[in-house]
């Protein structure tokens, strides 16, 4: 994790630049992780019907992850390039810090609102559609950045006013050794609590899913099997009037587009969740066994952790669009600009409504 590269002294070369395999790692996902997160941006802009009260979280997702991939991986690559020189200003610095300390939490807090967020949609359903829509999302995500403002922002601030030691002699780092407590403290608030919530917050929303799928399965076999009794006898269903019966097919099959789009959100879930899990989780265990033990010597493990970490932003922008056909078509449509897509728009654009009415239930 970034608390890593902070605190780590990687092993450089004493005269020029020492391409490490993070940093190497950090430069393509520079512009990769850019202009994957950039695209999904686009297609929410241009395209209005995408926009929901559940993809607002994405939305801030992807901000984040740009706003973190332009201001923190830059300066990461010339830290590790140099360790322990610093050649940048004080305020540079301070922006680093900043950047791995306060921002990169912020963004792992939107992945907790994704979780929360579908676990009030499976488990409370009524209050979710009367109360949650786009203006509350925008005002969760803005206090949840707050939130971890005031949570690691002072531990910063602290630093930079009493603990910092010197960028040309010591890099630019924050001095953890000065506010031990406190840094494991902060450490532990604002990333192991969002990883331990995400993944352990999982089987419940799968139990949650698969109770509400048997539940609504249930119902359009019901209403077939009423419906093909009074074909056949011609007695009038006592529970589908005669005057609906026409419209029972046209239900059923209104009823399975719901259903099946009603795991679109949960399907976008499940794999954010596995790819934190195998993103997040090594490296968050490294940093917080460091807390409690100084010895660091396994340096290869170290890279490879940190590595991983990198890859989730790169992650959520993929998984989405994977996750959600209708969406990965009009992201096809708006990056090809072809011909078949512009003819088929209207109908693609029907089935987005179709999918995004059912987000908010």
């Amino acid at each position: 994790m970034a608390y890593n590269a902070t605190n780590q002294s990687f092993t450089g070369s004493p005269n020029g630049f020492d391409w490490t395999v993070p940093a190497l790692t950090r430069c393509s996902m520079c512009v990769i992780q850019t202009l994957l997160n950039a695209a999904m941006i686009v297609a929410f802009i241009v395209r209005r019907e995408l926009r929901t009260s559940f993809t607002i979280y994405l939305m801030f997702l992807f901000c984040a992850n740009i706003i973190y991939a332009l201001g923190g991986y830059p300066l990461e690559v010339l830290r590790q390039g140099f360790p322990n020189r610093w050649f940048l200003s004080h305020a540079a610095c301070a922006f680093y810090i900043y950047q791995v300390w306060v921002f990169c939490p912020v963004a792992m807090h939107l992945h907790v609102l994704i979780t929360l967020n579908r676990l009030w949609a499976i488990s409370f359903p009524v209050s979710y559609k009367n109360i949650h829509s786009e203006k509350v999302a925008v005002l969760i995500c803005a206090g949840t950045f707050v939130y971890v403002h005031l949570v690691c922002l002072p531990l910063v601030v602290l630093d930079l006013k009493y603990h910092h030691l010197s960028d040309e002699r010591y890099g630019c780092m924050l001095n953890t050794a000065a506010q031990n407590v406190y840094t494991t403290v902060v450490a532990i608030v604002s990333t192991d609590v969002p990883i331990v919530v995400v993944v352990g917050a999982y089987p419940f929303l799968w139990y949650k899913h698969l109770k509400r799928k048997k539940i609504g399965t249930a119902k359009p076999s019901r209403v077939e099997v009423h419906q093909t009794v009074g074909a056949a006898t011609g007695v009038v269903s006592a529970i589908e009037p005669p005057a609906v019966v026409p419209n029972v097919l046209k239900r059923k099959s209104a009823f399975r587009r719901i259903e099946a789009s009603s795991a679109r959100p949960f399907v976008v879930l499940t794999l954010l969740t596995v790819s934190v899990l195998v993103c997040w989780t090594p490296d968050q265990v490294m940093w917080t066994m460091s807390c409690f033990n100084a010895a660091n010597d396994a340096p290869g493990l170290r890279y490879t952790t940190s590595v991983l970490f990198t890859l989730q932003a790169a992650l959520d922008p993929i998984l989405f669009a994977l996750s959600l056909r209708t969406f990965r078509k009009m992201l096809s449509r708006l990056i090809c600009c072809c011909k078949r897509g512009v003819n088929e728009q209207p109908r693609g654009v029907k089935t987005v409504i179709s999918l995004t009415q059912r987000d908010e239930q």
